[in-house]
């Protein structure tokens, strides 16, 4: 492996610290024509992960002439992700058990990092969506109004999809779906959104709607 990757490796620490170091290949690919526009590569390693991502980042923003984003919107980016490695690490576990319909591994490692970042909005949504999906909907809603009750730092458009799944669970329908048809006027080529909407249709007793 030393020789592998050109270096002299001659201790375990050695090794772990020359296998920890990460690099990102990023490649833009206009989907149309099937061509590559732009490339971007940036190294680091997996304590300084935040921060690499965030320079690769600032580079393709700057790259396509986006400009800096500013410093309000720092702070949202910074209140959407949990502080901790535990606490980020145990959240992305908990959503990727979520998308293959993992549901009690989901609870497990979603409870887990609501325990290390109790203020994070995010993982309280989340933690909903976990309960609701168990058929705990007293649960779900304590989550979602706790997620609620966090959110102001979040960027707009995430305050605005917590606050569609607490008032859904609160039997609040006509609030739920003018949040959700505002986040699909927002963001019209998002399918979670359509999804979402025709969900609170439903629940709304609009089936028509919905379809």
């Amino acid at each position: 492996l030393g020789s592998f990757l050109g270096t002299e490796l001659n201790t375990a620490d050695d090794l772990i610290d020359t296998v920890l170091r990460l690099r990102f290949d990023l490649a833009v690919q206009d989907a149309e024509r099937g061509t590559v526009i732009q490339t971007l590569k940036q190294e680091g390693d997996e304590a300084s992960l935040l921060a690499t991502v965030e320079s690769l980042g600032a580079r393709l923003r700057s790259a396509f002439g986006a400009g800096e984003i500013t410093g309000t919107e720092a702070q949202e980016v910074a209140a959407t992700r949990p502080r901790s490695r535990e606490g980020m690490q145990a959240y992305a576990e908990g959503l990727a058990r979520l998308r293959i319909a993992d549901v009690p591994g989901a609870l497990r490692w979603l409870e887990q990092a609501v325990a290390v970042e109790p203020d994070n909005p995010l993982v309280h949504n989340a933690l909903a969506s976990t309960w609701l999906a168990l058929g705990f909907e007293r649960r779900a809603l304590e989550e979602a109004s706790r997620a609620m009750n966090l959110a102001s730092g979040l960027p707009e458009q995430q305050r605005w999809a917590i606050e569609a799944r607490y008032r859904g669970l609160a039997g609040e329908h006509a609030a739920a779906v003018a949040l959700h048809r505002r986040l699909t006027e927002a963001e019209p080529d998002d399918l979670d959104h359509l999804l979402d909407l025709a969900w609170a249709e439903v629940a709304a007793h609009r089936a028509g709607k919905a379809l």
